[in-house]
């Protein structure tokens, strides 16, 4: 046996129990929903429970592989700043944001 292939065999016994480990991580990703309307309004309701239901249709069990933090603003997109920030420092995984001021609010926090 060659040196190279001793090497490259024995790199791929060190390598495989780290992948292994790594595909059975048990972090849960957490996605967080922001809008800059209520929640209680019809049509962000809606759009949440669409994202829930895409997710859903992709395998994933809310609570078992995948949870969701939404916020919505009860005064206004001016508070969209704050709510975004709050989604922030709660390290959602990637935050979902529904209508451009809320993507902005997003990206700035």
């Amino acid at each position: 046996m060659e040196r190279r292939e001793f090497l490259l065999g024995l790199a791929g016994t060190v390598v495989w129990p780290i992948r292994a480990r790594a595909q059975h991580s048990t972090k849960i990703p957490r996605i967080g929903l922001l809008s800059g309307g209520s929640l209680q309004l019809p049509e962000v309701r809606e759009g949440f429970a669409n994202v829930r239901q895409g997710f859903a249709e992709l395998g994933y069990v809310e609570g078992q592989n995948i949870s969701f933090v939404q916020r919505g603003t009860e005064g206004g997109i001016d508070q969209l700043p704050a709510v975004a920030a709050e989604l922030v420092s709660m390290k959602v995984d990637i935050i979902l944001a529904f209508a451009t001021p809320a993507g902005r609010a997003a990206r700035q926090a």
